[in-house]
């Protein structure tokens, strides 16, 4: 079974990601490199999750979008061939399309037993986004969050993910019918503790690990921004992206908890909270 790790692109997935791998697959060797846990968690969909459908055995990339939606679920009935649980990150909505008068969901409860959602205020993902990217402006970043029609990865991914728009993305994965746990970013930077009790209270369901007040501060220190940008400069960090304008990687722990969406324009922060006023709100982040 799956156990869904999902947000919008640039919410915390990997924060959380490192958190969990370090809760969950820690050992006595103690890696120079935070950043190397991150394997620990895969992400779907992958190419490697196609690879095994016979049509797409020696393919390269999936540029069809309803070869990706119709092979959803039949991946993931491939991956759910063992009885462990597996942990997989997605940017996915938890969407449904209809093709030709049959539905495709992303996932169901045959092949998911639960999933933790990221959640970020719309106006924080303005500027990361625009710098992860590589967009020409601010206002391309926030039109990519309302948009309802959104796919990411498309033309830089094997295998692409509907994002759909930030609030129909949250809705989503906010109706997930089994066991969720709803983690907000901004109250991980308030207080990290709290919430790694949270995660630790949830993932207990499904894992045999140990926890204390020692384990959750090493966590703690291990997957601050600040070491995580220091290892990522000394190290380097497979997911980060090319800059399309110098074709240099670009630094994926960018602004972090320093990103102030106060400083975008007026303008531009109204058409979000106009756009998402209501699910803003509910999030208390209006």
């Amino acid at each position: 079974m799956i156990l869904w790790l999902a947000s919008y692109p640039k919410s915390g997935n990997t924060w959380v990601r490192l958190i969990i791998s370090q809760l969950l697959y820690w050992n006595d060797k103690h890696k120079k490199n935070t950043l190397e846990y991150i394997n620990n968690i895969g992400s779907y969909p992958r190419l490697i999750h196609y690879l095994n459908i016979p049509k797409f055995k020696d393919a390269e990339k999936i540029t069809n979008k309803e070869d990706v939606i119709k092979n959803w679920i039949p991946t993931q009935e491939i991956i759910n061939l063992g009885t462990k649980i597996k942990i997989f990150k997605t940017h996915n909505s938890l969407c449904k399309f209809e093709i030709k008068g049959v539905s495709y969901n992303f996932t169901n409860l045959e092949n998911s037993i639960g999933a933790i959602y990221v959640v970020r205020d719309p106006r924080s993902l303005i500027s990361s986004i625009y710098h992860h990217l590589s967009l020409n402006t601010l206002d391309d970043a926030a039109n990519m969050l309302i948009t309802k029609s959104t796919w990411g990865g498309l033309k830089s991914k094997p295998v692409a993910e509907f994002l759909s728009s930030w609030e129909i993305h949250y809705l989503s994965w906010k109706r997930f019918p089994k066991k969720f746990l709803l983690i907000k970013y901004e109250d991980l930077i308030k207080d990290p503790k709290e919430e790694i009790l949270r995660l630790c209270n949830f993932l207990i369901q499904f894992f045999d690990f140990k926890y204390n007040d020692e384990i959750i501060s090493r966590i703690i220190e291990n997957t601050s921004f600040k070491k995580l940008k220091q290892h990522e400069i000394q190290y380097g960090f497979e997911e980060s992206v090319l800059d399309k304008n110098t074709n240099k990687k670009k630094s994926f722990f960018h602004q972090g908890p320093n990103n102030n969406w106060k400083s975008i324009n007026k303008e531009l922060l109204e058409k979000i909270e106009l756009e998402f006023g209501k699910t803003m709100k509910e999030l208390k982040y209006l």
